[in-house]
C-alpha cells in the first residue's frame, strides 16, 4: 500500500465508530467500492464511475462470487484492492500463445445442443479482511459452486463454503486481541446454501459475435458498465474467463474469445504456470497499481484442450492487511467441470 492508503486505513480504524457485532449489514459492497476508489483517485475531486448492475451469473473472481444475497457479516470488508494502470510486458508472446489456444478451441467438438442445462463446478478461495479496535485481520473463504442454467438463465445454485481460515498468525492474534469479536455469520463451520434463481439470471452468449475485433469491442463495453472499481483490462479478462467456461459457448465463440483476450491492453504472456488445485498449464495476465498495492490478474488455461483452469488475483509484494508473507493470492477460481445435462440436478 502507498501512505495514502496506509493513512486512510488508520484514520478509520481510529474512527471505529460501531461495534463489529452490532452491525446489521455488510460494510462492503458495490458503493462502498465505487466510494474507495473515489478517494484513492488521483484526483479526489473527480467523480465514481456509475456502476451498472451486471448479470447475476457474471463472476468476480477477485472478490465474492455468489449469485445467492450475500449473508450479513459484521465489520468485514472483502480485501479487494481494485487497481488500474495496466504494465507493459510481453505483448507480443501472449499474441502468439493466444492464436495457438484459439486454433485448439476452434477444433473442439460442437456444443451437446440436445442437452437442455449448462452446468458449471468451480472452486474457489477469497481473502476477506475485517477491522475493529484499531486491527485488521484475514482470513481465506472456500467455496464449491455448482450451477445449472436453462436457455432463459433461469437455474439452480448450489454452494459448499469451507470453514474459514486465517491467512497467518498474525491474523488470528490481531482478533484474538479484538475481543474475538463475532465476524463470520455462519462462525468457523462449513456452511451450503442451495436456490432457484429466476430466468436473466445467468448470461446468454449465443448472441456474442465471433469476430475478434467485434467482441473485444462488446465485452470492452460491458466492463465499462460494470464497474467495480477495478481496472478495466483486468474486468475484461474476468468476463472472457467466464464466457470461455460458459457451457453453451460455441467453439467459433471461444476461439474469438481467445484472440479478444489478445487486444486486451497490457496483457503478458506468463509462462507456465500451476493452479490452486495442482494441475499445469500456460498463463497469461495483467498487472495494476491502482491503490498502491502491485497486483497481477492471471488466466491459466491448458493450451492443448483450450479450457480454462482458472483465474488468479495474486499481490506481487507483501500487504499490510494480512499476515500473508510476499506476494499472497488474494482470490482464486478453479474452473473444475462444464457442460451441457439433462436435468437440473445431473452432472456431465
Amino acid at each position: 500500500m502507498n501512505q495514502t492508503t496506509d493513512n486512510l486505513i488508520s484514520q478509520l480504524r481510529a474512527l471505529d465508530p460501531a461495534r463489529a457485532e452490532n452491525l446489521d449489514r455488510p460494510l462492503w459492497d458495490a458503493a462502498a467500492d465505487e466510494l474507495l476508489a473515489s478517494i484513492l483517485a488521483a484526483d479526489p475531486s473527480a467523480p465514481p464511475p456509475v456502476a451498472a448492475p451486471t448479470s447475476g451469473g457474471r463472476r468476480r473472481w477477485w472478490t465474492s462470487k455468489r449469485v445467492l444475497a450475500p449473508a450479513a457479516v459484521a465489520a468485514t470488508v472483502a480485501a479487494v484492492l481494485a487497481i488500474g494502470l495496466p504494465g507493459g510486458g510481453e505483448g507480443g508472446g501472449a499474441v502468439v500463445a493466444l492464436d495457438r489456444v484459439a486454433s485448439a478451441a476452434a477444433a473442439q467438438p460442437p456444443v451437446a445442443d440436445q442437452l437442455p442445462f449448462g452446468y458449471l463446478r468451480t472452486e474457489s478461495t477469497f481473502m476477506d479482511t475485517s477491522f475493529a479496535k484499531h486491527r485488521s485481520w484475514s482470513v481465506y473463504q472456500p467455496e464449491i459452486r455448482e450451477e445449472w442454467s436453462a436457455a432463459d438463465g433461469s437455474g439452480r445454485v448450489r454452494i459448499l463454503e469451507g470453514a474459514p481460515r486465517f491467512v497467518g498468525p498474525g491474523d488470528r492474534a490481531a482478533w484474538e486481541a479484538a475481543g474475538r469479536l463475532k465476524f463470520l455469520t455462519h462462525g468457523f463451520a462449513a456452511h451450503s446454501e442451495e436456490q432457484a434463481v429466476p430466468a436473466g439470471t445467468f448470461p446468454d452468449v449465443s448472441g456474442l459475435p465471433v469476430d475478434a475485433g467485434a467482441l473485444a469491442a462488446a465485452l470492452r463495453a460491458e466492463a465499462e458498465k460494470s464497474g467495480g472499481g477495478g481496472p478495466l483490462a483486468a474486468r475484461m479478462l474476468e468476463l472472457i474467463a467466464n464466457d470461455l467456461e460458459n457451457p453453451g459457448a460455441s467453439p467459433d465463440l471461444r476461439k474469438a474469445l481467445y484472440e479478444a483476450v489478445a487486444q486486451i491492453p497490457g496483457i503478458e504472456y506468463l509462462g507456465d504456470a500451476t493452479d490452486q488445485t495442482g494441475r499445469k498449464g500456460v498463463a497469461v495476465g495483467v498487472r495494476s497499481s491502482y491503490s498502491g498495492g502491485a497486483t497481477l490478474y492471471s488466466l491459466i488455461y491448458d493450451p492443448g484442450t483450450s479450457e480454462v483452469l482458472a483465474t488468479e488475483k495474486t499481490a506481487l509484494g507483501e500487504v499490510s492487511y494480512a499476515d500473508g508473507g510476499s506476494r499472497p493470492v488474494l482470490a482464486w477460481t478453479a474452473y473444475l467441470s462444464s457442460g451441457r445435462v439433462r436435468s437440473l440436478s445431473s452432472t456431465p
